[in-house]
């Protein structure tokens, strides 16, 4: 699972509060603009109780997904001192039916009037799921529903609803390297997975030459036929970019770092280059640590193939090419 969605459309609040709603009771839901408290961006969403009542939350708008492993995160708090809030999850199939009993997240520490608790659930959607609707409700300590008096606040930003069996660090479209999948602050997120480890194997005709080294950092978006490599530092932005589409032109940095049954650095790149050498188109195919596998990208290799020796303490070497095109095999 080389690229990551993140399904909430509007997770940080910045233009609307669309998305959500008052759950139960009344009350009202405003987007409120506090920069300085704001977890993510300049506002945050709050609910407020025009009159003593229980089952007080914030309701998420329903969002499509499928069965399987599903982490929620948010940045929560409320004025109500030594509440808590909990999460309920509402899955329903295809025709819009219930399936099975709503699940509940408990958070395990009590809200605070400022500063905003991150609270992080993890449920399995079951089978047939075609749809999630979410509720943050405040609650007691023993997790039973909470009476408010009128002028209670729950205050939510950060969202995360991501396929994940955890959690990662919030993003958004506006992050660096992810985009909106639609209209910014209205549509899903996508960008690199920063919680699965990606590798990427190189092909000849079907036969393995060697993994690629550079664990972190290989993102994969087969149906856009995107790929995006960053280099071994971290700490640099990435620099090899496919852009979308079957015909495209750029170029491969692979690195090779550690030494396997396959050799020492110098011995592995030294075979990856004479193989990109030959010019036969090579296939890249991405798996992650989870054992996951990606769409195999067609790489046919253009110009000279580049083999250098890092300026790095490790002896690792660094094989680049050209090409004038990649596809998605059928």
């Amino acid at each position: 699972m080389p690229i990551i969605r993140n399904i909430a459309p509007n997770p940080s609040i910045e233009l609307n509060a669309a998305g959500y709603s008052l759950w139960t009771g009344s009350g009202t839901l405003t987007r409120i603009a506090i920069p300085a408290d704001a977890p993510q961006g300049n506002c945050l969403l709050r609910a407020r109780a025009t009159a003593s009542q229980s089952n007080f939350g914030i309701a998420f708008d329903s969002m499509p997904l499928s069965a399987g492993p599903v982490t929620v995160a948010y940045r929560a708090r409320s004025n109500q001192v030594g509440a808590y809030v909990r999460t309920r999850f509402e899955f329903r199939d295809a025709g819009g039916s219930l399936i099975g009993a709503y699940l509940y997240a408990h958070g395990g520490t009590p809200l605070q009037v400022g500063p905003m608790n991150r609270e992080v659930a993890t449920v399995t959607a079951p089978a047939g799921s075609a749809s999630m609707r979410l509720v943050a409700q405040l609650v007691a300590s023993t997790g039973f529903p909470l009476t408010v008096p009128a002028d209670a606040t729950l205050d939510l930003d950060a969202v995360i609803v991501a396929q994940l069996p955890e959690a990662p660090a919030y993003f958004d479209g506006d992050s660096p390297g992810w985009v909106w999948d639609g209209a910014p602050h209205a549509s899903a997120s996508l960008g690199p997975d920063g919680i699965y480890t990606p590798e990427a194997q190189l092909l000849r005709a079907g036969t393995a030459v060697d993994w690629i080294d550079l664990v972190p950092g290989y993102e994969e978006a087969a149906a856009a036929g995107t790929v995006v490599q960053v280099t071994a530092d971290p700490a640099r932005a990435p620099y090899v970019t496919v852009r979308p589409g079957r015909d495209a032109r750029g170029t491969l940095t692979m690195h090779f770092v550690r030494e396997t049954g396959k050799g020492r650095p110098g011995d592995r790149a030294e075979a990856a280059y004479r193989s990109l050498s030959s010019g036969a188109p090579h296939t890249l195919q991405m798996r992650d640590s989870h054992g996951g596998l990606g769409t195999p990208l067609q790489l046919v290799p253009a110009g000279a193939i580049r083999r250098t020796r890092e300026a790095r303490s490790d002896g690792a070497w660094t094989v680049e090419f050209d090409f004038h095109r990649t596809v998605v095999p059928t």
